[in-house]
């Protein structure tokens, strides 16, 4: 974030034209949105000045906007935004940015709780350019395209065919060395361990995630998605290992700091979990309590396939009379 910033003021001080310096809000804000902060008006003053006049950058912004509205809950806004950031990358000259406009639209549609074919298919047009791209950013976006396939798979409910792509783009990512991707890759195969029951897997790689978070220190704060997503991880693992204040522990952390950084995903998340837990532990008041926040508080509409169907089960078994989560 700050080598960003510190890049931007740089370009500034030289008297840089302010395309020059609008990819840079593009890169501030997604950093900014991993953070749990708020960029939202800084995209808007920017994409204005992008609008119609530089396609590449508008694309970049577009892409930006669609990642913050989509943690938002606010999801036609966001896969609106992303479509657009595809058409205009799909007509430039840019591979990298073209890819990364896909993998994004790709992963608000499956948060959105869309079709996951419709997911594929961007990731999969993405990755028909992957003999073409060499060097280790462009890599990183291939590692990543690997990995929100196994996401897909994962929203159909196929859990051990999600952990095999998980692991296969777990392994590119070590192999080309793409640290980033690689502890997001970590939390996700975990949760694929966990719903293929392979506990002892998810606990490996949940003390992997662990050591690259707590390396970070101050730089990873509690509202950082990295963090969020192990405890995450952490809750799901203690549960299904039937450590069960363990796991309420870990969801209380993660509930806080989600809402602390206005990611409404991981609240959602964590609440999934927890009505899972409630119910498991036959506590039937409680899982309809949660059920009730979940569609008080609009978060339903933040959460993936995946997580929809898992709600949908977890109400019939307190309610055999009931439709469904939605």
């Amino acid at each position: 974030m700050q080598a960003l910033r510190r890049a931007y003021a740089i370009s500034e001080a030289r008297g840089a034209p302010r395309r020059e310096r609008l990819p840079y809000v593009a890169l501030i804000a997604v950093a900014e949105v991993n953070l749990g902060h708020d960029p939202e008006e800084e995209l808007k003053r920017a994409l204005g000045e992008a609008r119609g006049k530089f396609r590449d950058e508008e694309a970049a912004l577009l892409r930006a906007y669609c990642g913050l509205l989509s943690t938002r809950g606010r999801s036609a806004e966001a896969l609106e935004m992303g479509e657009r950031a595809c058409a205009l990358a799909d007509r430039g000259k840019n591979l990298s940015l073209r890819m990364r406009c896909h993998l994004d639209v790709a992963g608000a549609y499956l948060l959105a709780g869309e079709d996951p074919e419709k997911a594929r298919q961007h990731l999969l047009g993405a990755l028909e350019h992957r003999d073409r791209v060499v060097g280790t950013p462009h890599q990183t976006i291939v590692v990543e395209l690997l990995a929100t396939l196994a996401e897909v798979e994962f929203n159909r409910r196929r859990y051990p065919a999600a952990l095999e792509r998980g692991e296969e783009a777990l392994r590119e990512a070590r192999r080309t060395g793409a640290r980033s991707s690689l502890m997001m890759i970590l939390g996700n195969v975990g949760e694929y361990a966990c719903g293929a029951g392979a506990y002892a897997r998810a606990e490996e790689l949940a003390q992997e995630l662990r050591k690259f978070v707590d390396r970070g220190g101050s730089h990873v704060p509690e509202t950082h998605v990295d963090r969020l997503q192990l405890r995450l991880l952490e809750a799901s693992i203690a549960m299904g290992q039937g450590r069960w204040e363990e796991a309420s522990r870990a969801l209380d952390e993660l509930k806080a700091a989600g809402e602390k950084g206005g990611v409404r995903y991981f609240v959602a998340q964590a609440l999934v979990v927890e009505a899972e837990l409630a119910r498991r532990r036959g506590a039937a008041t409680e899982v309809r309590e949660v059920l009730r926040r979940i569609r008080r508080e609009g978060l339903m509409k933040v959460l993936g396939q995946e997580n929809r169907l898992r709600l949908a089960e977890i109400e019939r078994s307190v309610d055999p009379a009931a439709p469904g989560s939605g």
